[in-house]
């Protein structure tokens, strides 16, 4: 089954329960992508607002990075989807990824120590994404786990709404 826009949602399901240590959240206003993962396999989460931001506040000087009600859910729905991760990249192209960073030291302070890493990027695909997790934290100062898998390959890239598939 495909993502909708109305689901809050979606899990690409995996094989197997596993139990996932890292995890990538590539978000913007629109959805976040969390990408968890382990040596072997990884699960990949599409988290969607309730009320899409396609109106956002924007005030003289500014937007304005107070969280709306709407935010503060989406943000929640974010940080259920990778509370059993211990570590976290957290990606995206603007601001939201700032809000919600602001958001986990007000609100879930023992989510945002697990943030390794925050890093500005544009749209990209759920294997670069899973591949520069898997580059930071395969690190010796990160982690003593070698990760890879062949397992993880076909849970990636679920279409995007909006999105065309790629032509093989």
């Amino acid at each position: 089954m495909l993502p909708t826009r109305n689901s809050v949602s979606e899990k690409v399901p995996a094989k197997a329960i596993a139990t996932y240590e890292h995890a990538v959240i590539w978000l913007d206003h629109q959805e976040a992508r969390v990408i968890r993962f382990n040596a072997d396999d990884c699960e990949v989460e599409i988290v969607w607002p309730a009320f899409p931001a396609h109106s956002q506040d924007i005030r003289p000087g500014g937007p304005s990075l107070a969280c709306t009600p709407a935010e503060t859910q989406f943000f929640r729905d974010v940080v259920s989807a990778c509370e059993e991760t211990i570590a976290v990249l957290l990606t995206g192209p603007s601001t939201a990824k700032v809000e919600f960073v602001k958001f986990l030291h007000r609100q879930s302070p023992q989510t945002a120590v697990r943030i390794r890493a925050l890093e500005t990027w544009e749209h990209v695909t759920d294997h670069k994404l899973l591949d520069e997790g898997r580059q930071l934290f395969t690190t010796p100062e990160s982690s003593s786990l070698r990760l890879g898998g062949a397992n993880s390959a076909a849970k990636l890239d679920a279409p995007r709404p909006g999105m065309q598939p790629e032509a093989e």
